[in-house]
């Protein structure tokens, strides 16, 4: 009696673990965003937006304000000249952005205004506004992991530009 309440016992265990194993959410090896500006390198933090998994995706963070969030995410110093007689500027210091890690797809790039407008959408590159204005805020949406299985994270850096 007590040995067929143990293999009952074990049998039981076992196919808990097989139907857990099956419905776990795989994990998603998140990479760094690094933000390069004048050789003084910056790991910025993210925001988790939604998971993708088996066909499935769960959202988080719908309500992220540009303009809520200026004060919470890292500055950065942009040296600018303005140019004579337009409402133009010339970048003077080189600003970039690596990353480490597996991500699908491509980067997109946001770029805003201080005031939450936006400058340009879904860029595939970097392109900092030369309008004579205070400066912008950058969003960088990444999707790390892999096409069947992927999160999608938001990160944010402000840019000032410094009028020289």
């Amino acid at each position: 009696m007590k040995r067929r309440l143990l293999i009952a016992l074990f049998a039981a265990v076992f196919f808990v673990g097989i139907i857990m194993v099956l419905n776990r959410t795989p994990n998603v090896e998140i990479g760094d965003v690094i933000f390069n500006c004048e050789n003084k390198q910056t790991t910025v933090d993210g925001y988790d937006i939604q998971r993708y998994v088996k066909g499935k995706t769960t959202a988080y963070n719908e309500d992220l304000d540009v303009v809520s969030l200026y004060g919470k995410m890292p500055a950065f110093e942009q040296k600018v000249v303005k140019n004579d007689g337009t409402d133009a500027i010339t970048m003077n210091t080189t600003m970039a952005v690596g990353f480490t890690g597996r991500f699908v797809d491509d980067v997109v790039y946001t770029i805003y205004d201080f005031k939450g407008n936006i400058l340009e959408s879904d860029a595939s590159t970097l392109n900092l506004p030369t309008k004579d204005i205070e400066g912008c805020i950058v969003k960088v949406d990444v999707k790390w992991g892999r096409t069947e299985n992927y999160l999608e994270r938001y990160y944010f850096m402000r840019i000032d530009y410094i009028k020289e």
